[in-house]
């Protein structure tokens, strides 16, 4: 299943736009881990593909960071590709990143002096270590 492509002329779903409750939220994964159709998953959901394909993605980030999960295992969970669920974990990884390195340089340009603590610096080598170590196990 390829989870970064939408389906062309597909329009939004009447959920469009609504936060995912905690119980539609497990029952897209329990449908995605049976092996359910992605359209059918939609149809469910009244969702787009596209809007199934970001939360099954979503969904994968999270099994892996706060469950402990491997990037291997929850790609075989969900029915993903492992190159994919690794390429979106790695694009996810470098805005995250990009986006800490951009805020403390705007904050270094907005003062004469360096504001940027031991604290920032750290918090943005933390991250670069645990995006080494995803890419490590693959």
């Amino acid at each position: 299943m390829s989870l970064h492509q939408n389906d062309i002329g597909e329009g939004p779903g009447e959920r469009h736009g609504l936060k995912w409750t905690e119980e539609e939220n497990d029952q897209l994964i329990k449908e995605v881990m049976d092996g359910m159709v992605l359209h059918e998953v939609a149809k469910n959901h009244q969702r787009t593909v596209g809007a199934i394909k970001s939360r099954i993605m979503s969904n994968a980030l999270t099994m892996i960071k706060d469950k402990g999960l491997s990037l291997p295992d929850v790609a075989k969970l969900l029915h993903i590709s492992v190159d994919t669920l690794n390429n979106y974990y790695q694009e996810r990884q470098d805005k995250i990143i990009s986006s800490r390195v951009e805020k403390i340089a705007k904050t270094k340009e907005r003062s004469d002096e360096s504001n940027i603590t031991n604290n920032d610096l750290i918090c943005v080598l933390i991250e670069i270590r645990d995006y080494l170590k995803i890419i490590a196990e693959k």
